[in-house]
């Protein structure tokens, strides 16, 4: 979600959970805080809820690491902080909770996180597409010039 890597979760789940906690591993290292991962799980439950309630169409399920990684992006406008900064990891994660825990604001922001990957033009029915970093940089890219046209 934050390192902006949906196509490796998808191509190398089993060798990410293998490494959680390794030094250099990036995820669960010893001195991050928890907020990040909190926001990470109610990310997730919230896309699952919104996948199982029908708001979102299931053939999105494919690209749920993508749907993921877009939510920081879309609910803030501050760049992600270290990890392991307890009162910035807090700040920043705080904000995007309450927009999660706001039923019509997280509609919001599943909504533009689709869309983002719709006007992409990415292959999201396509496997070999959906595990690539092409796909990741094609929906990147594409919110990036969202993005500075709405400036």
């Amino acid at each position: 979600m934050f390192l902006q890597n949906p196509h490796k979760v998808t191509t190398y789940f089993g060798q990410l959970v293998s490494n959680i906690g390794e030094s250099g591993s990036k995820i669960f290292e010893s001195d991050h805080q928890f907020a990040p991962y909190y926001l990470a799980g109610l990310t997730f439950y919230r896309l699952d809820s919104l996948f199982n309630s029908g708001f979102i169409d299931t053939r999105f399920r494919k690209v749920k690491f993508y749907l993921t990684m877009l939510v920081p992006l879309i609910a803030s406008n501050e760049e992600l902080p270290p990890l392991n900064s307890h009162s910035k990891a807090e700040k920043y994660c705080s904000f995007i909770i309450k927009q999660l825990n706001c039923d019509k604001s997280c509609k919001e922001i599943f909504r533009i996180a689709t869309d983002i990957i719709v006007n992409s033009g990415a292959k999201i029915d396509d496997k070999q597409s959906v595990k690539s970093k092409a796909m990741t940089d094609q929906i990147l890219d594409f919110y990036k010039r969202e993005k500075s046209s709405d400036v």
